[in-house]
């Protein structure tokens, strides 16, 4: 988490002030996160993505911004974990990315879903979706295209039991534990802050569109598509809490926005307006 938030701190800085040594930091501290927490290693690609969209799509939200600038984060990112891969395709004669634990991580955050947690708890699922996860015992899970193969299958095969099941583990991934211990209670004390962060981010994109304050907007999305990609990566693996944890702080800061505009309606304080969040 703190090699995570460095490189989000960089990213930021890049995008105020332009500095190619931000960039540059930037992916050097998404490098070392990777390392730590192979979750993260995706995280560069779709953001240097997402800066190339804007870039080329949508100029106006950020007239200064390099195409240099993606181009140097991914750079920096590679070289810190390359010397890794390298070493394993050395030994191992594979090319293995940062862990070998995907396909399994896969298939075991659908087949925790039917299995009972160490303290005997289980989770009430409908009867189709018990029925999907089971025709995973037929397939290779040691293999990302057979388990790819078989996910896409069940989406045009039967449709709603296919979204039934990404809707479970989707929502799951914010309150749920590898043993299912304590959910409800963790599900209730998450609830405030999901959907004060979530009225937040409504009202900060409404609010910075409006007065269309470039840098502000791409920092915005930035942070939108961090927490959609830790949230994403959760839903498809092991859907639990701990996965979604690096991205919480994220969140309370847009849970913040919707709070301090509560407050100033309840207090009926003269500066209605949201000056202070776009500070």
């Amino acid at each position: 988490i703190l090699f995570f938030y460095d490189g989000l701190y960089f990213i930021i800085k890049t995008i105020q002030n332009h500095n190619y040594k931000n960039s540059l930091w930037n992916g050097i501290f998404f490098g070392l996160a990777a390392l730590v927490r192979p979750i993260i290693i995706g995280l560069p690609f779709l953001l240097a993505i997402l800066f190339l969209i804007i870039k080329i799509f949508f100029k106006q939200y950020a007239p200064q911004l390099k195409f240099s600038h993606p181009l140097l984060m991914m750079c920096s990112y590679l070289i810190m974990i390359l010397p890794w891969i390298s070493f394993i395709y050395i030994h191992t004669g594979t090319f293995q990315p940062l862990s070998t634990s995907g396909p399994t991580a896969i298939s075991a955050g659908m087949t925790m879903l039917t299995t009972p947690g160490a303290g005997g708890n289980t989770i009430n699922l409908p009867r189709d979706v018990v029925q999907l996860i089971k025709k995973m015992n037929t397939v290779n899970t040691q293999s990302v295209t057979e388990l790819l193969k078989f996910l896409g299958k069940s989406l045009f095969s039967t449709p709603i039991t296919f979204l039934k099941l990404l809707a479970i583990k989707m929502s799951r991934a914010w309150y749920a534990t590898s043993e299912l211990w304590w959910e409800k209670p963790i599900l209730i004390v998450q609830a405030p802050y999901l959907f004060s962060a979530l009225a937040g981010m409504l009202i900060v994109w409404k609010n910075f569109l409006q007065k269309k304050m470039k840098n502000k907007i791409l920092i915005i999305a930035t942070l939108n598509a961090t927490i959609l990609y830790f949230w994403g990566m959760a839903a498809l693996v092991l859907s639990i809490l701990r996965y979604v944890l690096p991205v919480m702080g994220l969140m309370i800061i847009f849970s913040a926005c919707a709070v301090y505009l509560i407050l100033n309606a309840l207090y009926n304080t003269k500066n209605t307006n949201i000056t202070l969040l776009q500070k």
